[in-house]
This record gives C-alpha cells, structure tokens and sequence, in this order.
C-alpha cells in the first residue's frame, strides 16, 4: 500500500527544522476509509457498460435520489 506524502510526513519521527517537537504516531490513521461495497461496485461497473457515463438515465436518477433526500426541488450532478 502506498502511504500519501501528507501521511508519511504525519508519522515521520524527524521533526521539521524550526518546529517544536509534538507526539507523532508510530502508524498512519485513516479518518474516513472508504465503505465500498459489492452493491456500489456493481452500479459502477453497469453504468461503465451503459455508454453513458457523465449524462443520461443513471445521472437523472442520482440528481431525482439526491434532491429527495435532502428535500431539494432539484439537484444537478
């Protein structure tokens, strides 16, 4: 696994030069991993084989779901 830059600057144990020492962590801590499940991936997968990717019937659909759930008269993705 490739650790981002940000992160391995987080958990490096050699202070910056002019900076105070502070408590590092000794592993890389994921605030928000992602939850991907086999349903997601599925959705992607059917709307890469459908030819339509940035508009059509997937994009109307997300846009009527969206504006529901966050009571919107419309939303645009």
């Amino acid at each position: 696994m490739t650790v981002p830059f940000r992160a391995q600057q987080a958990t490096d144990p050699t202070p910056r030069p002019g900076t105070a020492p502070r408590p590092r962590r000794s592993s890389y801590l994921s605030f928000s991993p992602p939850l991907i499940g086999e349903e997601e991936i599925a959705e992607v997968v059917d709307t890469l084989r459908s030819d339509w990717i940035t508009t059509g019937p997937k994009a109307a659909q997300f846009e009527a779901e969206f504006a529901a759930a966050v009571s919107a008269p419309a939303a645009v993705a």
